[in-house]
């Protein structure tokens, strides 16, 4: 399943031109888009989902792609998750 998630991400993204000077990515189902493009300035996850008991499996797997952002806007403080990013709510 992995594999066509990220099979897909990068189909999409060849379909994607992003010049930008910020980006935000809403949900999860697009994280791994910053793999495909030179950061050209901040790009920020912001993530509406509950995150006070994430599938670990699932979180470990996503966390690799959130830790490339330059930040992480959750929805409430309680969704705070240990990240090497700034997370604001």
């Amino acid at each position: 399943k992995r594999e066509i998630y990220e099979e897909v991400i990068a189909e999409n993204a060849v379909r994607t031109w992003l010049p930008h000077d910020i980006v935000v990515v809403h949900d999860p189902q697009p994280l791994p888009f910053i793999n495909h493009f030179k950061k050209g300035g901040p790009w920020i996850w912001r993530c509406h989902i509950d995150l006070t008991s994430p599938n670990q499996e699932a979180w470990g797997y996503l966390r690799q792609y959130i830790e490339k952002y330059d930040a992480a806007i959750l929805t409430l403080e309680e969704y705070r998750q240990p990240l090497a990013i700034p997370q604001v709510f």
